[in-house]
């Protein structure tokens, strides 16, 4: 639970930073691409946490793997915080909530929706 708030917290921070709605969508698939490398790669977490590797050079390498998922200025600067917070591990909630966050600036509510006959791809992709 404590957990979930700080995310909600940070997500909430992110979502002030980001003033343009337009790019909301573009970082939401940014931090997701953070939160799948992070995911996908537990030696990254062991890296970035082994203290044998200088402050800096662990620095370097989140950069240097934020830069490869072509992450924006911003997210790039919101991540390398959420780490010297000590919070990486957090970003899969993070992810969670600015994707509520989201949501909610844009005004749109998930739904599930129950049809008596199969959809077609094109009556799937209106529904998206």
């Amino acid at each position: 639970m404590k957990n979930r708030l700080a995310a909600v917290r940070y997500a909430g921070a992110l979502a002030v930073a980001i003033t343009d709605d337009s790019r909301l969508e573009g970082v939401l698939a940014e931090v997701s691409d953070v939160r799948d490398l992070l995911a996908d790669h537990d030696e990254i977490h062991i890296a970035l946490a082994d203290p044998a590797i200088t402050t800096q050079a662990r620095t370097a390498l989140l950069q240097d793997l934020l830069s490869a998922t072509g992450a924006s200025a911003e997210v790039t600067r919101f991540i390398e915080n959420v780490y010297h917070k000590g919070r990486l591990s957090l970003v899969g909630d993070i992810y969670e909530a600015f994707a509520e966050a989201v949501d909610g600036r844009l005004n749109r509510a998930p739904a599930l929706v129950t049809t008596a006959t199969e959809l077609t791809p094109e009556d799937e992709a209106r529904l998206h």
